[in-house]
């Protein structure tokens, strides 16, 4: 790492980089060029935690704010990864607090609650950003964050964030085998949404439903599980579980699952119980014309400024290039099996 005020892009093109990478780290190198100081909107995930990374190397110590939301839609689990990756990395890091669950546009959880949260985010950010004189605020999108429904970019162009990484053309499968090249932790690290979004839109969005999903996902973390999610809907929950690690259920009533029964049941200060519902597919449901067109308008003024590729372009044709299966964006959380919980 380089030492404060002192940036080292040379640090990026590290021995056994893949070729296909290499311009597009020298163009992002470029791009950083043209900023003094600047804030990150960083949660710790395999992407912001590579824009932190990048602009801690390119920028300094004295270039770069990184800014966690911490809200109750944040597992504590996810804070504490997120606060000892900037200090493993010598990363000014900073917590603050958002209120987006006090927006009754969020708490509705209609198709658009990713706009308030994001909006009371890059507010936030905003402040910090002011005070601490940075001249923008940096995210963590990337190419393939515009074939999905995220009414967040709205809030993003709102707010004039930019996009490192999806303005120099990086994938997810780029980010990873970027992150995998620089010895970053997070390189195979789970995409983990917030809790929130477990629960089913037009179902409002309460404290005691994400305390509730937290605890049962942390009895999760603590069983070994690294994919999965577990979702609420009113008096039943529903528990997936990542292709990869199906066989850990095989056979009968397990062990493994009458743990996670009964502490789930006491970890969320509620009783469930719990059957087998099948293979089925997850939550990677195909966009709708109306909701894809709406996507694309938010984020073409990004892409449109260097040319992007449209990922789109890319279905049919995604090469693994090492990057695991279940780390996919077509693989992965779409590949799951589900479990009910019944509250009784």
């Amino acid at each position: 790492m380089a030492s404060p005020n002192e940036s080292r892009p040379e640090q990026l093109l590290v021995p056994g980089l893949p070729e296909h990478l290499v311009p597009k780290v020298e163009a992002l190198t470029d791009w950083y060029g043209a900023f003094g100081k600047v804030a990150v909107s960083y949660s710790g995930g395999v992407d912001s935690a590579l824009v932190a990374y990048i602009t801690r190397v390119l920028l300094g110590r004295e270039g770069v704010i990184a800014v966690i939301a911490d809200s109750p839609s944040l597992p504590r689990r996810e804070l504490e990864d997120a606060l000892r990756f900037a200090r493993s990395h010598d990363i000014p890091v900073r917590t603050m607090a958002t209120m987006e669950g006090d927006d009754p546009g969020y708490q509705a959880n209609a198709g658009d609650r990713c706009y308030w949260c994001k909006l009371e985010l890059f507010t936030v950010l905003s402040g910090v950003s002011d005070t601490d004189d940075c001249e923008t605020i940096l995210s963590g999108t990337n190419v393939d964050d515009t074939g999905d429904y995220r009414p967040g970019l709205q809030a993003a162009a709102e707010r004039q964030v930019r996009s490192p990484l999806l303005e120099n053309g990086f994938t997810k499968d780029d980010v990873r085998e970027l992150s995998r090249a620089l010895g970053l932790e997070t390189w195979d690290k789970p995409a983990l949404a917030c809790l929130a979004s477990r629960i089913p839109h037009g179902e409002s969005v309460t404290p005691v439903k994400l305390e509730m999903i937290e605890a049962a996902e942390e009895v999760l973390w603590q069983e070994g599980f690294t994919v999965f999610r577990v979702r609420h809907h009113g008096d039943l929950g529903r528990l997936e579980i990542g292709a990869d690690e199906w066989n850990r259920f095989d056979g009968p009533v397990s062990a493994v699952w009458n743990s996670i029964r009964s502490r789930i049941g006491q970890a969320a200060s509620t009783r469930y119980w719990t059957e087998p519902a099948g293979r089925q597919a997850g939550p990677g449901a195909t966009l709708s014309p109306e909701r894809r067109h709406e996507n694309e308008r938010s984020a073409g003024h990004l892409r449109s400024r260097t040319g992007a590729p449209d990922p789109r372009s890319r279905m049919g044709d995604v090469r693994a290039r090492g990057v695991p299966d279940s780390l996919r964006p077509d693989q992965g959380y779409r590949r799951l099996r589900q479990y009910h919980l019944h509250l009784r």
